[in-house]
């Protein structure tokens, strides 16, 4: 197979970023005149502007005098306060969404954020990273996740699965789809990348261990990085099941899970004839020999499957909690912690 068929000239890693980014933008259904609740951290910005610029109505969450100035200039409301504790009324917005902003925050408030999320608003919108799939990838954020838990932050990516089940605790209705890249795209995307995450670190005071290690990653020549992909989960009331048009569309762009229907309720059974028991005579015992019959031609005497036993009550063993240990998966309510390395890359 050619390299044209696997890996993206610059061009074209920028015509797909593009797309992506595009259909990302169309899946979160915003329109002009909704009330919309960002939350206040991550990549946002961008995002803010352009729902601004949709004619939405935006509210952003944020308790940090210094990221709060970012929204100044953009004629937004901004809601001081907290994620966990949002002070607004049920039902306050149509769309509530969190681009790139809870795996940034502690896990044990994963759980309590999302609810926040689903009691304020009709619809929420989670965007998170894919967790990495290719070596490099997984190198640079295992790396990046043990420098900021030094610094008392937080950078862990979860499976969709996670999300989904802390996103169906307050909307049993989810459509989610994966935006990724199909191709690799050439070096200098790693470059690039590893140039971002040094200078954030640098100006964080980063411990310089994990700075030096991704400046070797940056000097190995032809390297290439997968980019993560861009995972949408859309939640919805059973009552307002219906997505935006443009939304299911850019779903159907890639494929998605959509919302299940509601299971058909059961019939109920017919009903029961009861049955009499009617006498019978009491079985005739035969008398037995104090030898086994022999087998006829052909025929061989296995010994009987022992009568398997019963637990009487006992309980099965306890399954894992979902959230269990892993790279992908921390804990609801415990403190994750990365995978040991298995070795340099």
């Amino acid at each position: 197979m050619s390299d044209a068929a696997t890996t993206y000239d610059q061009a074209e890693f920028e015509r797909e970023s593009e797309r992506l980014a595009s259909l990302v933008w169309d899946a979160m259904g915003i329109s002009s005149g909704d009330r919309v609740l960002f939350c206040g951290y991550g990549p946002d910005i961008a995002i803010v502007r352009r729902a601004a610029a949709e004619g939405a109505q935006i509210t952003v969450i944020e308790s940090r005098d210094e990221l709060m100035k970012r929204y100044e200039d953009l004629g937004v409301t901004v809601l001081r306060g907290s994620t966990s504790a949002i002070p607004a009324r049920g039902n306050s917005f149509e769309v509530a969404v969190a681009n790139s902003y809870l795996h940034e925050i502690d896990p044990l408030f994963h759980a309590n954020v999302i609810q926040e999320l689903g009691r304020v608003a009709a619809r929420v919108v989670i965007v998170e990273p894919m967790p990495p799939s290719d070596a490099i990838g997984k190198r640079i954020a295992t790396l990046y996740s043990r420098a900021k838990r030094e610094l008392g932050q937080f950078e862990y990516y979860q499976a969709p699965s996670y999300w989904r089940k802390l996103l169906s605790m307050s909307k049993p209705q989810i459509a989610e789809a994966v935006f990724a890249f199909t191709k690799t795209p050439p070096h200098e995307y790693l470059v690039d990348t590893l140039k971002l995450l040094l200078d954030t670190m640098k100006v964080e005071q980063t411990p310089q261990y994990y700075i030096d290690q991704l400046h070797e990653l940056a000097a190995k020549p032809g390297a290439q990085m997968l980019p993560q992909g861009r995972l949408v989960l859309i939640g919805v009331a059973e009552k307002d099941g219906a997505l935006p048009a443009k939304s299911m569309a850019a779903l159907l762009a890639v494929g998605h899970a959509g919302p299940a229907k509601p299971a058909p309720t059961p019939e109920p059974p017919p009903p029961v004839t009861p049955v009499v028991p009617q006498e019978t005579a009491p079985p005739i015992v035969q008398p037995v020999s104090g030898t086994a019959p022999e087998p006829e031609m052909g025929e061989t005497f296995a010994p009987s499957a022992e009568r398997a036993e019963t637990s009487f009550g006992l309980p099965e063993e306890e399954a894992q909690p979902f959230g269990a240990p892993g790279i992908d998966q921390p804990p609801l309510g415990w403190h994750w912690e990365p995978p040991e390395e298995s070795g340099p890359i």
